[in-house]
């Protein structure tokens, strides 16, 4: 218990946090929570994992709390600790400012490391291999080559994040490092290499930062290879704190599924063969390589290259292409997305799919042929011969996958998963999700770690985990006794910071004028606040529908911005600096968005954000559920909307001094029945309801003179 002791005294009020951290803040909350972890890790005695469920309010100061007992126990254990989070902006946060910070202050030294997966780096020698070839590229294609040449010579990391230009996706995923393609130790730049630089440092990392798709590959690889398996994703660790646990879910469900898409397919025969002049991709460059050998054997290997492979590979697109339009003209149907039954594909899209996997191994059998008789010949045992050979074989692997996946999603077998077809004729995309994670995160997380932190600002609803619990397959871990449910209040008093108002008067959301309704409340609420507004939205459609009933009621000093008008970060910067300014937004700036003071007094949340039932993973779960007997609003739909709700409602404090309103246009929340649970989830704000003006009168009375004299 000793370095749970000292952990626990970082967070006293005179403790070294508060003495060496000038902008640090003593928070009750955050010394609770830190205890907690340090409680989970020092009893990690598993597998299978002792795991804790901490909800910690806005405010709590979370990274700090799981960061220094985390550090602490890899310190006192020689455990290596994996904090995996869903959001950039996070990792960046935990990497750039708070790691640092405790460098400075822990009273030991500690290494860490940034975990990205292969295709966020550079690979030198493919863009070395490409550049060896300009008579293959267009003027635009070799100025992005020269650019990412010069950057390359300039940058240790070699991430893409670092990229000041972003290249386009077809040109990155033929220099990006790929685990199929790699020559790893035999790679003549292997010393240069930033996927094995970086993956050298993480070897030596006491903590690792990671993302949660790159934590579920590797857990899925290791339930194949074996937990102490050297051959996984991530070197050996027996701790996860996973922060913004919210999304495990949905991650994993999007993870352990497949996908298979039009441009996928193309981009990948297009590394084969490009058919300008019949010359460029890789089967040009074997072409040269075979040609190099003797006499006899180069006419052995061009014959094969040039009667089977070469046919094989139009042949493999074209039959893509009749495939993905037949696909495409069956999705249009049914407006643009279909889920995928067994015995309801028709028969000739069934014909051609069976088709197109047959010519996509039969097309990866003649290159495994090809690598086999290339490689007894000595120009292919030479540098360059050996990167041909490896992007082959990489090749080779992925046309075996597509016509795997290809299969298994047209088959759509098996009552666990939901298959899917969306998108016109060119975005088409074949997928496939499993109905339920709980059980696969089960085996391949929980029953395989010591320990596990799931922490999140909206992990309860009214109060409660059973919902997660019973989402992330956390049942039998409660009832063996190695859950433990914590939720630790946010320090911010909301009953005077912030007013919760909704408006009972506009239209059911779905009926038609509620666009327009919602324009006539902003035009009202809009000026009863000084600083800045965000309008949440559940979907683009309305986001548009609102957008245009509102322009020109707003007034001229308000600047009205659209999400889509600027880049993500862009619209913030300009809420940051343009007082009064108005977003409408939707998707992903329900959480993640932090704009602390005047620059967010107001957040409308125009209606509650309840899933689309339609789509294709929620459809399958109510399903299931109804034929389990289940109520699926209750226990799916409605704690899913809430926790989904709960991360709107925490864009508005951010800080002890920020006050704001958050005002739901959806007067549901006080017309239904389930109304009740959803305000006893939310953070005990001052509650108004009415009509529109009434709302909107009381917003302004807030802002101006406090929350005793709206209280009644």
């Amino acid at each position: 218990m000793g370095w749970v002791r000292e952990a626990e005294d970082f967070f006293r009020a005179d403790g070294p946090l508060a003495r060496a951290l000038p902008q640090y803040e003593w928070r009750p909350q955050q010394a609770r929570m830190a205890r907690q972890v340090a409680l989970v890790l020092e009893g990690s005695a598993g597998p299978p994992a002792a795991v804790a469920l901490i909800e910690a309010g806005t405010g709590t100061g979370k990274s700090l709390a799981y960061l220094v007992p985390a550090l602490f126990y890899a310190h006192a254990t020689g455990e290596r600790v994996v904090v995996s989070t869903q959001t950039i902006p996070l990792q960046e946060q935990l990497v750039s400012k708070d790691l640092p910070s405790l460098q400075e202050v822990l009273p030991f030294s500690f290494t860490h490391a940034l975990v990205k997966g292969w295709a966020n780096y550079l690979c030198l020698l493919r863009l070395e291999r490409i550049r060896s070839r300009p008579e293959e590229q267009d003027e635009e294609t070799e100025d992005e080559l020269q650019a990412l040449a010069a950057w390359a010579d300039e940058v240790d990391e070699g991430s893409r994040s670092e990229l000041p230009f972003e290249p386009t996706a077809e040109l990155w995923e033929e220099v990006s490092a790929d685990p199929d393609a790699c020559l790893r130790a035999d790679c003549p730049l292997f010393q240069r290499c930033h996927f094995f630089q970086a993956r050298r440092k993480m070897e030596g990392a006491q903590l690792l930062v990671v993302n949660h798709h790159l934590l579920l590959a590797d857990a899925v690889v290791r339930q194949a290879v074996g937990w102490e398996s050297d051959r996984a994703v991530l070197p050996v660790y027996g701790c996860v704190i996973l922060d913004e646990a919210h999304h495990l879910e949905e991650t994993a469900s999007a993870h352990l599924g497949r996908q298979l898409t039009r441009r996928g397919v193309e981009r990948l025969l297009h590394r084969l063969h490009r058919s300008r002049g019949n010359r460029g991709g890789l089967l040009a460059t074997a072409r040269l390589l075979a040609g190099e050998a003797a006499d006899r054997e180069a006419k052995e290997l061009l014959e094969l290259l040039d009667w089977q492979i070469l046919p094989a590979t139009r042949r493999a697109g074209e039959q893509a292409e009749a495939l993905f339009d037949g696909l495409a003209a069956w999705a249009a149907r049914a407006d643009g997305l279909r889920v995928i039954r067994p015995g309801e594909l028709p028969e000739r899209l069934e014909r051609l799919a069976r088709e197109a996997a047959g010519d996509w191994t039969a097309l990866a059998g003649l290159l495994d042929r090809f690598r086999a008789d290339l490689k007894g010949f000595a120009p292919a045992r030479e540098e360059r011969g050996r990167a041909v050979l490896a992007e082959l074989e990489g090749v080779d692997l992925a046309l075996r996958r597509q016509a795997e996946d290809l299969e298994a999603i047209l088959q759509a077998e098996g009552p666990d998963e939901v298959h899917w077809l969306e998108g016109g004729r060119a975005g088409v995309k074949l997928r496939s999700a499993p109905v339920e994670v709980g059980p696969l995160l089960q085996r391949a997380l929980f029953d395989q770690l010591a320990g596990v932190v799931a922490t999140s600002a909206t992990l309860t609803v009214d109060g409660r985990f059973d919902y997660l619990v019973e989402r992330l397959g956390l049942e039998e871990c409660r009832q063996d006794g190695r859950l433990l449910e914590e939720v630790i209040e946010s320090p911010f008093d909301y009953a005077a910071q912030a007013l919760l108002a909704v408006a009972e008067d506009l239209p059911e959301p779905g009926v038609p004028g509620f666009a327009d309704a919602v324009a006539e409340t902003l035009e009202l609420l809009v000026p009863a606040v000084s600083g800045g507004t965000l309008v949440l939205f559940t979907s683009y459609q309305m986001l548009e529908e609102a957008g245009r009933a509102l322009e020109g009621r707003l007034p001229a000093d308000r600047g009205l911005m659209r999400q889509g008008d600027l880049p993500r970060s862009q619209l913030l910067d300009r809420l940051r600096s343009e007082p009064g300014a108005v977003c409408l937004a939707t998707a992903s700036f329900w959480e993640g968005v932090d704009l602390p003071g005047q620059a967010l007094e107001l957040v409308v949340i125009a209606r509650l954000p309840f899933a689309v039932p339609t789509e294709p993973v929620v459809a399958a779960r109510i399903e299931r559920l109804r034929r389990l007997g289940r109520d699926a609003f209750a226990a799916y739909q409605l704690p899913e909307m809430v926790l989904r709700l709960k991360q709107g409602f925490g864009r508005l404090i951010r800080h002890r001094t920020d006050r704001g309103a958050v005002v739901v246009l959806d007067g549901r929340v006080t017309r239904r029945r389930y109304g009740q649970t959803v305000l006893a989830s939310l953070p005990p704000a001052s509650l108004v309801r009415g009509g529109r003006q009434a709302i909107s009168e009381a917003v302004r009375r807030w802002l101006a003179e406090g929350p005793r004299e709206v209280a009644g």
